[in-house]
């Protein structure tokens, strides 16, 4: 038994064969910037930092957030150079699920197929839905910094808003699947803009924190005693901000040359993330003020607070909000399109509860 690849699907040669239906394909509608944007959303280090932080923050400081980060990041690294090197032979829609059942031997295929093919099909459809939650929290937040006077009289309402963003991102992907890749590069470029814009202007207009806060003090608001037991906790923020990393994977079978351009966008994926995580956390690490009232921010989203603390505009962090709700918008389209390629491939093969063919 052999395997070969070309640039429409790997195809195995002897044996029973690949469990694919090679004249079911996608059309190769997106180009290499439309993938690199839409793994750019899914893995959102910016967006993703910048929501869940405070989690960290209170789990063993800054500290705990950005040497995890680094740590985390060469880990991730490593996963990546697996990943590149899998995508460059099996470039199919089914990305990590594909890759593990094609490296075991034949007699296991169907079994290790099943199973790690529904584990990652919840898990970007987990990945989906964190990011409608995330989305109905900005748009809660967003309403609340601009009219304090708003209350919920109810969780009902948030889930009604979270309810009516997962039927418009599943929509999109229904109904405007052409304009998919044009949402995707409003969202990265935005995302871009939106960090460099806002790492220059706190670092130059807010009053400096300690470094000692940033690199050295671990703070322990866990209720744990051991302060490693709170790192441990903070931990939770470094791994989070990089799991959606092989977003381009699933997108293989729908642009040109997979077997070279996977590994590349793969590889300027991780390159890019990493430089945006460990900036970010250095510029919001500096321009944290009064830590108490990030943390307890009435608005539910600390990071708007600390936007304001650090540059003392309620214009800037207006802005910041927009920006920020934008990029969770192509985040939560771009989840719901990675999600649907892995549901479609693992259908495709049989393993959802109907056959596709």
């Amino acid at each position: 038994m052999s395997t070969t690849c070309t640039d429409e699907l790997p195809v195995e040669v002897g044996g029973d064969g690949v469990a694919l239906d090679l004249d079911n394909r996608l059309a190769r509608d997106f180009s290499l910037l439309g993938v690199i944007s839409l793994a750019w959303n899914c893995v959102n280090v910016f967006g993703g930092l910048s929501f869940i932080f405070v989690v960290g923050f209170s789990a063993g400081g800054l500290p705990a957030i950005f040497y995890g980060f680094i740590g985390a990041s060469v880990c991730v690294a490593c996963m990546t150079a697996v990943l590149a090197e899998c995508a460059s032979i099996f470039p199919t829609a089914g990305g990590a699920y594909h890759f593990a059942t094609f490296l075991v031997p034949q007699k296991y295929r169907s079994g290790v197929g099943f199973v790690l093919g529904w584990i990652n099909y919840l898990a970007w459809t987990l990945a989906a839905a964190a990011c409608y939650s995330i989305l109905s929290s900005l748009i809660f937040a967003f309403v609340f910094e601009t009219h304090p006077d708003f209350s919920l009289s109810g969780r009902y309402q948030l889930f009604l808003v979270y309810v009516a963003v997962a039927i418009v991102s599943w929509a999109a992907n229904l109904f405007c699947l052409s304009a998919i890749p044009l949402l995707g590069n409003i969202g990265c470029y935005g995302s871009m803009a939106t960090f460099v814009a806002f790492t220059i202007t706190l670092l130059a207009v807010s009053k400096k924190a300690d470094p000692a806060s940033v690199f050295v003090d671990v703070i322990n608001a866990t209720g744990y005693s051991s302060n490693a037991m709170a790192v441990v906790l903070g931990l939770y923020n470094s791994m989070t901000a990089l799991v959606a990393l092989d977003a381009s994977c699933h997108m293989a079978e729908e642009i040109k040359q997979p077997t070279r351009m996977i590994p590349k966008i793969l590889y300027i994926t991780i390159a890019l993330q990493f430089l945006v995580g460990v900036v970010w956390i250095l510029a919001i690490g500096f321009s944290i003020q009064d830590s108490d009232a990030i943390i307890n921010s009435p608005s539910g989203v600390p990071i708007f607070e600390l936007i304001l603390q650090g540059t003392r505009s309620k214009v800037a962090q207006y802005i910041f909000m927009v920006m920020l709700t934008i990029n969770y918008i192509a985040a939560a389209v771009g989840c719901s399109l990675t999600a649907s390629r892995q549901g479609y491939a693992l259908a495709r093969d049989g393993g959802l509860f109907l056959k596709t063919r």
